[in-house]
């Protein structure tokens, strides 16, 4: 976790979740390695691992991605890297959550309509069981009613199950799946690593160890950047960048400049612009995280600050009105992660404390509905019992998980929820 004596514009020692040690990573000077390119053309072929740089991104492993500037692999472990990998423990989709152990073991709960638990049956609410053969998950993300995780083994890498109709399972076939099936490239070929992903409500993004971007899934506003609905990881012709967010209908990627470039659904200003294609979004210049909802986007800035643009009818973006050009979130520093659900945003703070905004009418912002029906500032989640000690979030739907700082005394994770089918109190989530 982030060294909370050492902040931003200083050396800052990170550490991270891995399956046998905590990795810890030194940076100095972050913004020294920023690219001013606001290229929105095909990635650069000549720059990825193929373009025979003599350096030694083509020996990346999964847990790593090749770094667009020095050429040089990168451990995507921490929040604040080259690459800003989340390597995501928790995900949360609209009626299902999944959370990453100790042991690498992948264990989901919740609704299981298309089988997005990663096996067959009935829905299994909060009593998660382990989802079988896909290995040492490094990372697990949530779509709506889909999930996909990253293993450490190449022989699995990427795997999907659950809701596929659109091609979001990226496997070829636009079918749903209740067991993990592997994804798959363009060519046909298995996607044996990727440095990131990203679920949207029907569809899924990548970006893979050389920096390049990929989409499946429903197209049907121009979100995966492709010409139909790609039931395998196309690639993307934007230039991929340094994180990755995706909506209900829009994907957004911060690149290396720090700048934000957005496709999809052109409506409720969701893509800080008016059009299909891809838009720098104005008012962000240092992004390092992305987070999206159904309509709007926020971004973490290297300042520990976070900017949101796009629809606001309910205060998800912070504010009193839905805008095109990116704002600051009032009264919110020392941010080192967001997550968004459908109309609420959520940010952990340095000091383990969790801030919420937005629609508060299923207690998605840790409130009494009585009370608060929405608030367009960050309200502190004061009902959660490991306040102060918060080491991960993740929201979906109308709900939010939040996973406590490793606890050695114990066998239990510490993982809380709050929001539908949960209330405003943070619900201890029993393994």
């Amino acid at each position: 976790m982030l060294s909370r004596e050492n902040r931003f514009g200083l050396a800052l020692t990170l550490c991270a979740f891995s399956m046998a040690t905590s990795a810890c990573v030194t940076q100095s000077n972050l913004g020294a390695r920023r690219d001013a390119s606001v290229d929105l053309g095909l990635a650069d072929q000549g720059d990825s691992d193929a373009g025979g740089d003599g350096g030694g991104c083509s020996a990346c492993g999964i847990a790593e991605a090749c770094d667009p500037i020095t050429r040089e692999c990168v451990a995507c472990d921490t929040i604040f890297d080259g690459c800003a990998a989340r390597q995501a423990r928790v995900a949360v989709g609209d009626a299902h959550a999944c959370f990453v152990r100790e042991d690498g073991k992948l264990l989901c709960w919740g609704e299981n309509t298309y089988g997005q638990l990663g096996f067959a049956g009935a829905a299994v609410p909060n009593t998660p069981r382990v989802v079988a053969d896909i290995g040492q998950v490094v990372e697990v993300e949530a779509g709506a009613s889909h999930t996909c995780v990253r293993s450490y083994d190449t022989n699995i890498g990427v795997m999907c199950f659950g809701l596929g109709v659109h091609g979001e399972l990226g496997w070829g076939m636009a079918m749903s799946s209740s067991s993990p099936v592997a994804a798959r490239m363009e060519e046909g070929s298995r996607l044996a690593s990727a440095s990131e992903l990203s679920c949207g409500s029907r569809h899924t993004c990548l970006r893979s160890n050389d920096a390049i971007l990929r989409c499946a899934g429903d197209n049907s506003d121009g979100q995966t950047g492709a010409f139909e609905n790609p039931t395998r990881f196309d690639l993307v012709p934007v230039r991929s960048g340094v994180s990755l967010a995706t909506g209900d209908a829009h994907t957004c990627v911060a690149r290396t400049g720090g700048d934000v470039a957005c496709w999809g659904k052109p409506d409720d200003m969701r893509l800080g612009g008016d059009g299909f294609s891809p838009t720098i979004v104005l008012g962000v210049t240092s992004a390092i995280r992305l987070a999206a909802g159904d309509a709007h986007t926020c971004a973490l800035l290297l300042d520990g600050t976070v900017s949101c643009w796009g629809l606001n009818d309910l205060g998800q973006s912070s504010g009193d009105a839905s805008l095109q050009v990116a704002h600051s979130v009032p009264a919110l520093d020392h941010v080192i992660q967001i997550t968004a659900g459908r109309v609420h945003t959520c940010a952990l703070k340095d000091d383990g404390s969790v801030w919420c905004w937005g629609d508060n009418a299923l207690g998605e912002l840790g409130a009494d509905t009585a009370t608060l029906a929405l608030s367009r500032t960050p309200v502190r989640v004061t009902t959660l019992a490991i306040d102060g000690r918060v080491a991960e979030i993740a929201s979906g739907g109308r709900r939010t998980c939040a996973l406590r700082e490793a606890d050695t005394s114990t066998s239990d994770p510490g993982l809380y929820c709050w929001g539908e089918h949960f209330a405003a109190v943070p619900a201890h989530i029993e393994f």
